[in-house]
């Protein structure tokens, strides 16, 4: 027997786990561990970096609805009313954008491929990147006052030109996002969707969903 077990038969004193030696924080104290406090200084630097022009591209959490006929997504005569738009903050980083391409098909040319959008802040929840806040109802459900809501990422180069650069529009995470690194950043790999909102953000297409 190892000599750090006494051998007198109670599993609390043979067995640390037993004894409560090792046990995992509860999530009200989540905040108070090492990681937790660092989270604020991480997003501090990651603000410079985008003061300094090294993140050069804005993502954006949006959320919108269908009017018309159908009560459904992209059906009936209808328009996609943009209902929420909100900035991921600090930037985070876009990567394999280059992995995007353009696909011909009978409908047109449109972009197809997966990006990585990483380096996203720990103050973000699953719940925000799904979708489902502020209400924690799935958009791909229905719902009782808007049952054609629709959730999806916009990925736009933060770079002043005349025309604006235009948005890119990418469909919610299929995989589940990943919280990494000690809990410091959000993971999250994002699919591009076929049609994008246009340079003026507005969506009037069935064909966008």
């Amino acid at each position: 027997m190892p000599n750090d077990r006494t051998g007198s038969g109670d599993p609390a004193s043979d067995i640390p786990e037993a004894a409560g030696a090792y046990r995992s924080p509860f999530p009200q104290q989540e905040p108070g561990t090492l990681a937790g406090r660092l989270v604020n200084v991480v997003d501090t630097c990651r603000n410079i970096k985008a003061m300094l022009g090294v993140s050069i591209y804005r993502v954006f959490l949006v959320q919108g609805y269908w009017t018309g006929a159908g009560g459904r997504r992209g059906r009936g005569a209808g328009k996609l009313v943009i209902s929420s738009r909100v900035e991921i903050l600090p930037i985070p980083r876009v990567r394999d954008l280059n992995a995007v391409r353009r696909i011909a098909n009978p409908m047109g040319t449109t972009e197809e491929g997966d990006i990585i959008v990483d380096q996203i802040s720990a103050r973000y929840t699953e719940d925000d990147l799904t979708g489902k806040t502020p209400d924690l109802v799935d958009p791909g459900t229905p719902r009782t006052d808007r049952r054609s809501m629709a959730f999806w990422y916009e990925v736009q180069e933060n770079r002043p030109s005349s025309p604006i650069p235009p948005p890119r529009r990418f469909s919610p995470p299929t995989a589940t996002p990943m919280l990494t690194r000690g809990g410091l950043q959000w993971t999250v790999v994002l699919t591009k969707q076929g049609y994008d909102a246009g340079r003026t953000g507005d969506v009037d297409d069935a064909r966008a969903e």
